[in-house]
């Protein structure tokens, strides 16, 4: 029964994705039109911009779905087939007009012009709503061929869209971003839908999240190892640090955004969402993910591998593999964020896991995880948790092989508050497991319910808990350490001051 179940499952989902002369798949729009009946070539070699255009316009005036077979559709600017030509949408290729319906058959492609003129994007979707792109779309950017170019070259731009459904996409080498969605704080691209997308090599970034609300991605799949323009000699700013950055510009947070990834794996030189500095900005927009895996190789500026401020970030699980362990820190965050993990696992650095930081006015970092993995194995400068004047809650940590301390509590410019309700370590720690200090006149309020020392090397670490401020000591609460190697369990930096745990 169950292997008839499949092959009928199997026969339903050929039929849906399999194009016909009568029906569009996946949506309720009778018969198409071929982008062949208007003189396209899909030669790659012939300009079919014009044709191609004329294709989908007519196909949005009659409500059709356009068939675009599998083929190669050289694509331009109006700027660079027209000389002079000085209009709003010169650096436009393809626009796509409000009720778009179109069709790629897998194997088509759209390539831009050899060394195209600043500004292009590929396809452009502004100002418009009820969209379609179905089957397998592929934009080449040919970012290699480019020589004067800039940043704001993209393959697939959206602005202040709505109501945008992408089956799958394939979008690479474009000279700036290969896909941006946003728009404006009044006005942003509202309900966007990409069930699949890859995008690998881009001058700037891979994916960049601007102004959208309830944008939710399904899978998505980003590489940048090779990031950066091929000029960057002449235009160094253009680095391709991250694959993902969400940035939308001097966000107020008058209005709340939402998005989703429900799989979000990068590979490159990291990943930033930034929104902005206060709590106002932070708890207004929710950065939501399923699964968030990364693999970081460091860039020629170092960068931490994942950097984030000024927003909510969910996520069920979160991994981050450092593939060269050169960075300098691997989880980073300033400011004013609301963060809830799952799990977290950080493995492959030689430095610090994780750095929460705060700064004054701005707000401070609330950290919650519910299991925190971080292995330091193999990496003499690999340390565990940072907390500068922000808040962290761990329901279970375990520190395998840490170099460094496995937590070093320093407050800045804010107070520091932790709780950890269970601390596993394993062959971690130099000098210290534990470092708390306080700075003027802000305080630590710490607890750690129960700390699991295992210490298997010869020489084992010289202490669990130091404390170098007697402040740092009054306000943390320790319960119960399990620790049968004889290890000191407690100890002050300058030992002139009375031991004053709770």
């Amino acid at each position: 029964m169950l292997h008839i179940l499949k092959w009928i499952v199997m026969f339903i989902m050929i039929s849906i994705v399999t194009p016909n002369s009568q029906t569009c798949p996946f949506i309720n729009i009778p018969k198409e039109m071929n982008v062949m009946d208007f003189g396209v070539k899909g030669d790659g070699i012939t300009d079919d911009t014009a044709a191609f255009q004329a294709a989908i316009d007519r196909s949005a005036v009659f409500n059709k779905c356009l068939f675009v077979p599998a083929l190669t559709y050289k694509i331009s600017s109006k700027s660079m087939r027209y000389a002079n030509y000085e209009a709003p949408d010169g650096y436009i290729g393809l626009q796509f007009p409000t009720n778009t319906s179109i069709y790629f058959e897998r194997g088509a492609k759209l390539v831009l012009a050899n060394n195209s003129t600043p500004w292009t994007n590929v396809i452009s979707i502004q100002n418009v709503k009820n969209i379609h792109i179905l089957g397998y779309l592929e934009i080449d950017g040919r970012a290699s061929t480019v020589t004067n170019g800039n940043e704001h070259m993209t393959g697939l731009f959206l602005y202040q869209a709505e109501d945008v459904v992408i089956q799958s996409a394939n979008i690479h080498d474009n000279y700036g971003d290969n896909i941006f969605v946003g728009g404006t704080e009044d006005h942003p691209s509202l309900n966007v839908t990409i069930q699949y997308i890859t995008c690998t090599t881009a001058g700037r970034r891979n994916f960049v999240v601007h102004y959208v609300d309830k944008l939710h991605v399904g899978t998505a799949i980003l590489d940048n190892t090779r990031g950066g323009t091929p000029s960057q000699s002449v235009i160094p700013a253009f680095s391709g640090y991250y694959s993902l950055d969400v940035e939308p510009d001097d966000y107020k947070g008058t209005k709340h955004f939402y998005q989703r990834f429900d799989a979000l794996s990068t590979i490159g030189q990291g990943n930033s969402i930034s929104v902005g500095t206060s709590e106002i900005n932070a708890k207004n927009w929710v950065f939501d993910v399923g699964v968030f895996e990364m693999k970081i190789i460091k860039g020629a500026v170092p960068q931490p591998a994942f950097l984030h401020y000024g927003i909510t970030f969910y996520a069920n699980q979160v991994s981050i593999q450092s593939l060269d362990h050169l960075e300098p820190v691997a989880y980073q965050t300033n400011y004013a964020s609301f963060v809830q993990i799952g799990q977290l696992s950080i493995v492959g650095f030689n430095g610090r896991a994780m750095l929460l930081q705060s700064n004054g006015m701005n707000g401070k970092a609330h950290f919650t995880v519910e299991r925190l993995q971080i292995n330091g194995e193999g990496y003499p400068k690999s340390a565990g948790v940072r907390i500068e004047g922000s808040n962290l809650h761990v329901s279970k940590y375990e520190a395998i092989k840490v170099a460094g301390p496995v937590l070093d509590v320093f407050t800045t410019s804010n107070n520091s508050s932790f709780k950890l309700d269970e601390m596993t370590t394993m062959n971690s720690g130099t000098d210290q497991l534990i470092l708390l200090s306080d700075y003027q006149n802000n305080t630590v309020k710490g607890e750690i319910k129960t700390i699991n020392v295992y210490d298997l090397r010869a020489v084992k670490v010289k202490r669990i808990v130091e404390f170098q401020t007697l402040l740092a000591m009054k306000g943390t609460t320790i319960g119960k350490i399990n620790s049968p190697y004889g290890i000191t369990k407690y100890t002050t930096t300058y030992g002139n001051f009375q031991l004053e745990l709770k």
